[in-house]
Parts: structure tokens; C-alpha cells; sequence
């Protein structure tokens, strides 16, 4: 049983692996980003999930990197301790990390999800969470054996494809653009995977997945990739047009899900093959009646409307027929659970059933984990091809990837143990309480649910605001989180809106929302004190916008830096046709602005010197370091003739070869 640090007999090799990842965080000197920073978090960033456990507690988006917080609240109180103020808290990095360096802290965050997770993250785990946990997980996958076969080369994982039928030649067609069904992690290196054919539906190994097609054993050449624009698909019978939504827009349905493959582990090794009838009938939970979960409707927005055009409109949806088995066993035990407190951390510790149990989940590839998570990307739809994992397969033998045994090590131990060493470094503990105790210096930290625009600080009562502010258009975190709102409250957790976020496509209409949530904080933040925040991004609209919320209130440009992104690797910007390597720190200082002219040569300049220092340097960095240059020189001096022209003329200055 977890202690009330969240410290059992059986946690002893995890803490010791925390603890030592804990001190070997090197503290980053308050000094420009320099070589140091650089390579610090190049180092961690695509380990950060076990470099800094304590904000992976529960799923979030966009964390940035510890090491770079640290600097920027060394940069923003450079001389004693004092409070720190994030409008934007998202996964609390900042929190956490003011926290570490002995300040007290506020962090305000407008999703609920986002805000019980942070909760969690800074007061002792519940003494009885982890005792809890087990009990519900063994009951509800004692639940759900009957539903998987588990004799001799029982399967690990299941594909499923989805399939509708051709409004032209009415057969049924599987609506996949590529047919390499598994490849390896690192497919050209290792080129061997298997494939499947949209006609016999045979499962067959292939030499190369690489190439452009292969023979299956029904004697048809099976083209592996189908160049098809948008989500529309073509039937492979007759090359119709076939929409995943069907025949008509008015009235959609989903399509039918179809199981295609099985995986069979043996040791090491992992063959794939059409499935029996037998684990057709179980897969598709034949003879069963299918539970209704309670009611999680997908609320439209950008990340969400395409799921909805494919005819989905309740998140439960998007669950195979036995993981509904599996979620509504989850929810029977976490509602009848009295504490609140209790409930809430179950439900937590239970919310990757939509990160691994979905049809947003696919297949990783040989030579990784199994399961690729859902909710990794900025819009949420089916995937083409969703895998399954057998959530009993570790009963077995080794435990898979998404075993929901796993869970609770993997986020909230790691989480609450890393808690435990922050505890241990400030040499007191982490009193919780509200914002005004936080001011009075009775408390050390206060997270709140509200919109920033709406929180009611009291002026002058903050000494630095660090934060990194919602994206402009593109990523809209509160559609992300959608399922897992909707899961908290389906649980008996009070998860409800308090709000919209400011994410928008228009510049007036994102800038007019940002400055509402900025100009409360900013009334907080003490004469001479620091803004710190950051930003990329490589259209000129986003830097505008950004621009126009700034300039009316009292802040004047100071500095800005170069540090790495958090994901620069990420498929989603590597896809990009400017991708970015860097983010830029913005840091502003309270005070009136004197200077007469934009000096924007000079800040520009500074831009160029800093883009040739990096290591990495990818295509949208010029655009986005020059758009920085300007807005603080812009912010720096009294009139600005035109924000348009400055941003042009930051570009021309910084794109100029040396």
C-alpha cells in the first residue's frame, strides 16, 4: 500500500531510479541561453517523460521542457524568492519547477481536466490510491476474460480496419490508403514487415515495406500505399469514390469496424494472421449485449470535427466492442468509491483507457512498444488502422504495451514519488491552499479553474509571470481533452467547462482573447516585473496577432532567446512546410516604454547571431526568429507605424545571408 508520500516497501527500486534522475538535474545558470541550455535539452527533451516525472502524472499536450522553465524563472527573479504567476498552466511545468527553485507559485488553467490532474501532481497521492487501483483493475479484467481466448498462441493484439460498402459496385471495401498493416520502428533499416490484401484479405509477410507493391498468396500484385487526397478512400473493386461517412452527408454513420489481423507472440518473435471464427465471435462480443456507457457527446470544434464528419458523435464510440466492456467495469468501481478525492485519482490514474484502448490507437512497430497512444496529434479521428492490445496478454507472461496494470506505475507512482523528492529539496513541505494565502505567504501554491480573464488578482501581488500561451490556430487543447473531460465526468468526477479557450484562426479574434486573459495578470505583476513566456511560429498572422495583444498594455520588450522546442521531431511538425527547431522566449518587463524609435535593426541582428549558432536549424526558424526580433522592438519603443511593415522588414533583415 502507497504511504500518504506516495512511498510503499514495493516502490523502492522506482524511487531509487527517481531520486537519482532528480539530482541529476544540473541547475541552469541564470544567463542567456547559451551552449549549455542547448544541449541540456536536446539531451532530455525526447526522455523528458522520465527526466521529469512530475508533470506526467496525467495526459496533457505541449509540456515544455523543465530545464527551460527553470531558466526562465531565474531570468524573470534573478534575486531572491517571490511568487510566480502562470495564466496558461496546462501540465504545471511552471508550477513545479518555481516550486523547486523556492518560490510560491499560482497557476490558473481554464480546462477542468488539466486542473484536477495539477491537483493531484502538487498535494500527497491519497494514501489509499494505489490499493484501490489494483483492486478495480483485477475486477475489471476478471471482468472482461470471458471475452478473450487465452489458451495456447492466444493473440496479444487485434487489428481492425474500418469497411464500407461501394456506392458504385456495392461490395465492401476496407477504406486503407496503405496496406503494410506492420512495419518495423525503423523501417529502413529493417525492411521486413506484412501486409494485407483489400481483396482476399489475406495477412502474408513482405520483404520490403518500402516498395510500392508486393504478390499475396490469392496471386494479386497489392499496391502498399494509395495516394487518395483528404479523408475520402477508393473502392479497391471498381476505384469509386467511397466517403468513411457513407452514402449521404445529412445522415452519417460510422463505418463498419472490421477485424483484419491478429498478433501472436512466441518469445521474442511475432507472426500475424487473419482471425478465426472464434476470435471473430469474441472480438465482436457475439451473443453479448454491448454496455452504454454514460453519455459523452464530442463537442465540435477544429481537433474534433473531423471525427464527427466520419459519423461519430459520442466519444464511447470510439471504443472496440469489448474495451466498452472493459471502460463500463472501470466505471462501475471508481463511481462507487465515497471519497471524492479517492475518486478523482482513480479516475486519473484510469483515463489512458482512451490513450490505449481506442480506435485512435495503432499499431507502434516491431522494435518498439505495441500500442502508438491516441491523442498524440492535433486533430482526432479513427485511425485507418486501430490496434487492440489484449489487456490480459500480461497474465501470461511479460506485461504488453498499455497493460492498465501498468498505468498507474507508469504516470501516478513515478508522479507522487517525484513529488516526494521535491519535497525533500525545498527542505519543507508544499502547503496547497488559494490564491490569496499564496499572496499572504501562508500557502505555497494555488491552482484555479477559471478563465485568466475572470480571476480577480490583486494589483501589484506577483513578482513574475512565466507561462507559455495557447497556440494560434491549429492545436486546441480543450477539443483534445474532450474525451478525457467527458471520462472524469463519467466517473463521478466534477469535470465541467468553465470557459473557452482563446485558440482561434483570426487574428482579431485570438488577440482580443489573449489580451482579456493577459490584462489580469499583467495588473498583478509588480512595476519593473517580468513577463516571460514562449512562442513559435512560422505565419506572420500568429506574431500579429500576438502583437496586437501586447501593445496596449503596460510592457516593454527586454530580451529574447533562442532555447529548443519541446518536440521538434514530432511528426506533426516535420510535416510542416516550414518546420521549427526553436522556440523564442519573449521576456517583457512592466514598465513604460521610452524609447522613440523601433531599433529594430539591432534586435534583428541579434536574431541572425543566434539562428547561427544553432546546431539544428530547420525551415520555419527564420521566419518565426524574425517575427520575435520585431515584435520586441516593436514593444520596445512608443509608436509602432505598422506592425505588418516591421514584420516584413524583421524577415527581410534576418533571412539575409551573413
Amino acid at each position: 500500500m502507497i504511504g500518504r508520500d506516495g512511498c510503499g516497501s514495493n516502490q523502492t527500486r522506482l524511487m531509487s531510479e527517481v531520486k537519482q534522475r532528480s539530482s541529476n538535474r544540473d541547475p541552469i545558470p541564470a544567463s542567456p541561453p547559451a551552449s549549455d541550455l542547448h544541449a541540456y535539452s536536446i539531451r532530455v527533451r525526447n526522455k523528458r517523460h522520465l527526466e521529469q516525472p512530475l508533470y506526467y502524472s496525467g495526459k496533457w499536450w505541449a509540456r515544455r521542457l523543465a530545464a527551460v522553465t527553470a531558466w526562465m524563472i531565474g531570468e524573470a527573479l534573478p534575486d531572491g524568492h517571490g511568487i510566480v504567476l502562470d495564466p496558461f498552466m496546462g501540465s504545471g511545468t511552471t508550477i513545479g519547477e518555481a516550486l523547486r527553485l523556492g518560490h510560491r507559485a499560482i497557476g490558473v488553467e481554464i480546462n477542468p481536466f488539466a486542473v484536477a490532474v495539477g491537483q493531484g501532481t502538487f498535494r500527497p497521492r491519497h494514501p489509499s490510491l494505489q490499493q484501490a487501483y489494483e483492486q478495480i483493475v483485477t475486477k475489471a479484467l476478471k471482468e472482461i476474460e470471458p471475452l478473450y481466448y487465452l489458451g495456447p498462441n492466444s493473440p496479444a493484439g487485434y487489428f481492425w480496419a474500418h469497411a464500407r460498402r461501394c456506392p458504385s459496385c456495392r461490395k465492401s471495401t476496407l477504406l486503407l490508403n496503405r496496406r503494410v498493416l506492420v512495419q518495423h520502428a525503423y523501417r529502413r533499416i529493417v525492411t521486413a514487415g506484412w501486409a494485407i490484401c483489400p481483396y482476399s484479405r489475406h495477412v502474408f509477410p513482405i520483404k520490403n515495406v518500402n516498395a510500392t507493391k508486393a504478390l499475396c498468396p490469392c496471386g494479386r500484385f497489392v499496391k502498399l500505399s494509395v495516394a487518395v487526397g483528404g479523408v475520402r478512400f477508393k473502392c479497391v473493386f471498381c476505384s469509386h469514390s467511397v466517403d468513411p461517412w457513407g452514402p449521404s452527408d445529412e445522415t452519417r454513420t460510422p463505418p463498419r469496424a472490421v477485424l483484419v489481423a491478429v498478433e501472436i507472440r512466441k518469445g521474442k518473435s511475432r507472426t500475424f494472421r487473419r482471425p478465426n471464427r472464434r476470435e471473430l465471435d469474441a472480438a465482436l462480443t457475439r451473443g453479448q449485449t454491448i454496455p452504454t456507457l454514460p453519455d459523452m457527446p464530442i463537442i465540435g470544434g477544429r481537433s474534433t470535427d473531423q471525427a464527427l464528419r466520419w459519423g461519430y458523435v459520442d466519444w464511447q464510440d470510439l471504443l472496440h466492442p469489448r474495451q466498452r466492456f472493459f471502460a463500463n467495469a472501470l466505471i462501475k468501481q471508481i463511481i462507487a468509491v465515497d471519497s471524492p478525492a479517492l475518486r478523482q485519482a482513480l479516475a486519473i490514474a484510469f483515463a489512458p483507457v482512451w490513450e490505449y484502448h481506442s480506435r485512435l490507437c495503432s499499431f507502434k512497430g516491431i522494435g518498439s512498444g505495441a500500442v502508438r497512444q491516441g491523442l498524440g496529434t492535433p486533430v482526432i479521428h479513427p485511425v485507418p488502422m486501430s490496434y487492440e492490445a489484449n489487456p490480459l496478454q500480461g497474465a501470461k507472461g511479460p506485461r504488453a504495451s498499455g497493460d492498465p496494470r501498468e498505468w498507474i506505475k507508469q504516470r501516478s507512482t513515478r508522479s507522487a514519488l517525484a513529488f516526494v523528492e521535491l519535497k525533500k529539496h525545498r527542505g519543507r513541505p508544499v502547503r496547497f491552499g488559494t490564491i490569496r494565502a499564496v499572496v499572504a505567504g501562508k500557502s505555497d501554491v494555488a491552482i484555479v479553474c477559471s478563465d485568466s480573464a475572470k480571476v480577480d488578482h490583486a494589483p501589484d501581488s506577483v513578482d513574475a509571470i512565466v507561462t507559455d500561451p495557447p497556440y494560434f490556430d491549429r492545436i486546441y487543447y480543450d477539443d483534445l481533452a474532450g474525451p478525457l473531460v467527458s471520462w472524469l465526468n463519467s466517473c463521478n468526477v466534477n469535470c465541467k467547462s468553465v470557459g473557452e479557450g482563446i485558440q482561434g484562426a483570426t487574428v482579431d479574434g485570438f488577440a482580443t482573447r489573449l489580451r482579456a486573459a493577459l490584462a489580469p495578470a499583467v495588473t498583478a505583476l509588480r512595476p519593473g516585473g517580468s513577463l516571460i513566456f514562449t512562442y513559435h511560429h512560422q505565419d506572420r498572422s500568429a506574431w500579429l496577432a500576438l502583437a496586437n495583444s501586447l501593445a496596449t498594455l503596460p510592457l516593454t520588450g527586454h530580451a529574447v532567446s533562442l532555447v529548443p522546442t519541446e518536440m521538434p521531431n514530432s511528426k506533426m511538425k516535420q510535416r510542416s512546410a516550414a518546420p521549427i527547431s526553436c522556440d523564442a522566449v519573449i521576456h517583457l518587463k512592466k514598465r513604460a516604454r521610452t524609447i522613440e524609435t523601433t531599433n529594430l535593426e539591432m534586435w534583428a541582428k541579434d536574431m541572425r547571431r543566434q539562428l547561427a549558432g544553432l546546431n539544428v536549424r530547420l525551415a520555419g526558424d527564420n521566419a518565426s526568429a524574425a517575427y520575435a526580433s520585431a515584435l520586441l522592438a516593436g514593444l520596445s519603443s512608443r509608436q509602432v507605424p505598422s506592425w505588418e511593415s516591421l514584420l516584413d522588414t524583421a524577415y527581410a533583415i534576418v533571412a539575409q545571408t551573413p
